[in-house]
């Protein structure tokens, strides 16, 4: 389930989520292996989140 949900986030989100978040990955890291900004990382975990609980919460039907 929540890998087809990944599919619903953007490119930048999903790459920020997995680097960050599944790899565990320091945003300096994450940062120097995807190219994106510190502060572009932490926008897209932010959103890709928030996104994820939004998609989680519709299929369950709450």
């Amino acid at each position: 389930m929540v890998g087809r949900m990944m599919t619903e986030l953007t490119p930048g989100q999903r790459e920020a989520i997995e680097l960050v978040k599944l790899k565990e990955m320091s945003l300096v890291e994450a940062s120097a292996a995807s190219g994106q900004s510190i502060a572009l990382l932490k926008v897209n975990v932010h959103r890709g989140i928030k996104r994820l609980r939004r998609l989680f919460v519709e299929e369950s039907g709450q």
